[in-house]
């Protein structure tokens, strides 16, 4: 009887550790911060524990660069090399040693693709609480801790064994997104994210290093090459090929890069700098589209880099053919595509390269006038909305109100009226639209509503709305207007700041 009653307490006693472990947990999940802005490293990191093991051979690591910068989808889908990016925003070297190390662990790692920028960062506490507190626990995330926490602003370790001693507080700052978060992760294909922003300011001057002077008192972070070399040794240990480069970032300097060549000539690494005018052009890099901000390449620029890092690779090591193992994901390519194509649309900054995006099946548009473009209009912009399904001569129409609806060629709507006037209408699959045209109007005051949902233009000129009709979702707004400075028509779209 004594025995049983013990063997019962022991029962008890192991059910109330195990429920408590799995509330702290949750609770630990819900109030720890969600890293899911930027370069999203939760579900950078959560998508990798569900890779297949042995299913990747080649790894990518860095700073938020190789996020945006080179598609791991690509290189599957068009080369047959399966690749995952583990670069994270701001990654330390000890992060990106460390991802290397869980790779291995579960991976068949051939290469390593490694993006140099953080070797002439100073290390920041923030920076390693987005890989460690992330990070399931692990002999490797072991590892890292005990080696963070020789760093001198290093926060306690207790904090990186239960993050909840240092989030307990966070309660009275949760919001709807810490329960449901993983309901975002959408835009994240093994590792990359496709930026849909082109920007039109990237000064080749600063961009290419060739004619900087050099400046001696740039150097590594002492802490950063530590853990560089460690990793170096790491991977000659595993017999993995590791790439140095550095992807287009306009706050690079060539006494950086020329401190790199040092470093990858002293251990016979390949290093390859795209801040110089040969890669530059050898990539086929465009300043005026292939860009998201200064530092950050878009889809357009992350697939030219692709490209040019996939010909080495298949040229310099032989790689299975992703595409034919059970680890090919035929959903997850389905919804790369979707993605693919909504951001070339998002990144197109010229009217035919809007139509060319356009090409879509999933694609109506609706087209509303709120400024005179007729002024400046030309054959080749006629032709060009003529392929849309426009009929209407926007050279015709000074000052007057216009509103169309179009598809692939096709023309559901199209009407103009000598006063502002409003459209409501319906896209094929049953969604209700509203559009105001006015060109006399404020640009504030004429707009569309979608769905129900509010859109803003904030510049005069003949608005598109491109809603997809598959996926019931508003894909891009933008306005097309006659841009004085370039002397030619040129795309706005609006973004909250």
């Amino acid at each position: 009887m004594k025995r049983s009653m013990n063997k019962m307490h022991v029962i008890k006693t192991v059910a109330f550790l195990l429920i408590f472990v799995l509330l702290l947990g949750y609770v630990t999940d819900i109030l720890q911060p969600k890293w899911i802005d930027g370069t999203s490293v939760t579900f950078v990191q959560e998508n990798f524990y569900k890779e297949k093991k042995n299913s990747i051979e080649v790894a990518v690591l860095g700073s938020s660069q190789l996020v945006y910068g080179i598609s791991s989808m690509r290189l599957l889908e068009n080369y047959g090399i399966s690749a995952y990016s583990l670069a994270t925003g701001e990654q330390p070297v000890l992060c990106g040693y460390f991802y290397l190390r869980e790779m291995v662990h579960s991976q068949n790692i051939k290469t390593v693709i490694y993006d140099v920028s953080m070797l002439y960062e100073e290390e920041q506490e923030t920076r390693f609480r987005k890989t460690i507190d992330t990070a399931p626990m692990s002999r490797n995330k072991l590892w890292m801790i005990l080696e963070h926490r020789n760093l001198s602003f290093a926060e306690s370790a207790r904090t990186y064994f239960f993050p909840i001693m240092k989030y307990h507080s966070r309660w009275e700052e949760l919001e709807e997104m810490d329960y449901h978060y993983a309901d975002l992760n959408t835009e994240v294909f093994k590792g990359n994210i496709m930026s849909p922003i082109a920007s039109q300011r990237i000064n080749y001057e600063k961009l290419c290093v060739d004619n900087d002077e050099i400046d001696a008192s740039i150097t590594m972070d002492e802490s950063e090459l530590y853990y560089f070399r460690e990793m170096v040794q790491y991977c000659k240990e595993q017999n993995i090929e590791l790439i140095l480069i550095k992807t287009p970032k306009t706050t690079w300097t060539k006494s950086a890069m020329v401190g790199v060549e040092a470093l990858a000539e002293e251990y016979q690494l390949p290093y390859m700098d795209f801040n110089t005018a040969e890669l530059l052009e050898a990539s086929g890099i465009d300043i005026e589209k292939d860009f998201w901000n200064q530092d950050h390449l878009n889809i357009r620029g992350a697939e030219k880099l692709t490209d040019y890092m996939a010909e080495y690779l298949l040229a310099n090591g032989t790689y299975t053919d992703g595409r034919n193992t059970e680890a090919y994901d035929e959903e997850e390519v389905r919804r790369y595509y979707i993605d693919r194509e909504n951001k070339y649309l998002q990144t197109s900054n010229s009217l035919e390269d809007v139509m060319t995006a356009l090409k879509n099946d999933r694609y109506e548009v609706v087209m509303q006038l709120n400024g005179d473009i007729a002024s400046h209009w030309n054959e080749d912009a006629q032709q060009l909305l003529a392929e849309l399904g426009v009929s209407v001569n926007m050279a015709e129409l000074q000052n007057a109100p216009f509103i169309g609806q179009y598809k692939n060629g096709n023309r559901f709507y199209e009407e103009s009226q000598a006063t502002a006037f409003t459209h409501e209408g319906t896209f094929s699959n049953g969604t209700p639209y509203e559009v105001t045209s006015n060109p006399s109007g404020n640009e504030m005051e004429t707009g569309a509503k979608i769905a129900g949902e509010e859109i803003s233009f904030q510049k005069k000129g003949l608005n598109f709305c491109v809603y997809d009709t598959v996926n019931n979702k508003l894909v891009d707004n933008f306005t097309l207007y006659y841009d004085e400075d370039r002397g030619d028509f040129n795309i706005y779209r609006y973004r909250e700041s």
